[in-house]
């Protein structure tokens, strides 16, 4: 299965099409203002399907300096609610110590964790569940007009998180690539970068050729 989850509005409203399988499945949605304000999938009918929403006390608690050092450190926390408003899970990052970063997402009974690295000018982030790599969200660095893109490749065994791991990438946009500070008519960018940290082992460059038919990740 492959999640697209496309920026078609970036200046008055920032808005996603999420696409399974290259057919329409659902819209996302963040605030132009601040991105500690909802965040929202929606059907194509406009119903509400899931939102998240920043957890200030949760914020609050990564401040203190020795656990900022050497404990576990969960910020940008947000809570997940499904379309009544009650918390389902919770996606945050997580930092251990000073070279172990990573983020998370706990939905219902189960918990996903999502490593990043940087390999010139792609993004990958490689979704786990337990032991079991079931996913590869891949993000390109050249952006056109502030509208970013994400392809989220996910083992059809493990379909029923497609939902989840798209809020995942509306609120990884929404923290790391928001662009809230511009209004652009015509722009053109692109960026280079190499990660290099402890959660670098759990990349496999293997993994979209052996389970999509892909090249292998140079």
């Amino acid at each position: 299965m492959i999640v697209d989850v496309r920026q078609v509005e970036n200046n008055v409203r920032i808005r996603f099409d999420i696409l399974h399988d290259g057919i329409v499945h659902s819209t996302g949605s963040c605030s132009r203002l601040s991105s500690i304000f909802n965040i929202e999938m929606r059907t194509t009918e406009g119903a509400l399907m899931l939102s998240a929403k920043f957890d200030p006390v949760a914020h609050i608690k990564s401040w203190l300096p020795l656990k900022r050092l050497w404990g576990e450190v969960r910020n940008n926390v947000y809570n997940v609610k499904d379309a009544g408003g009650t918390i389902t899970g919770r996606i945050s990052r997580v930092r251990k110590g000073l070279f172990t970063s990573y983020h998370t997402v706990e939905w219902l009974s189960d918990m996903l964790r999502i490593y990043s690295i940087s390999l010139g000018d792609t993004d990958y982030n490689s979704v786990y569940l337990g032991d079991t790599q079931i996913g590869m969200v891949v993000k390109h660095s050249y952006v056109r007009n502030n509208l970013d893109s994400y392809k989220l490749y996910l083992l059809d065994r493990f379909a029923s998180y497609a939902d989840i791991m798209s809020l995942y990438m509306l609120y990884f946009d929404n923290h790391y690539h928001g662009h809230r500070d511009e209004i652009v008519i015509v722009k053109h960018e692109k960026s280079w970068g190499w990660t290099f940290s402890s959660t670098n082992r759990f990349f496999n460059k293997h993994w979209l050729k052996d389970n999509f038919g892909l090249q292998d990740i140079d």
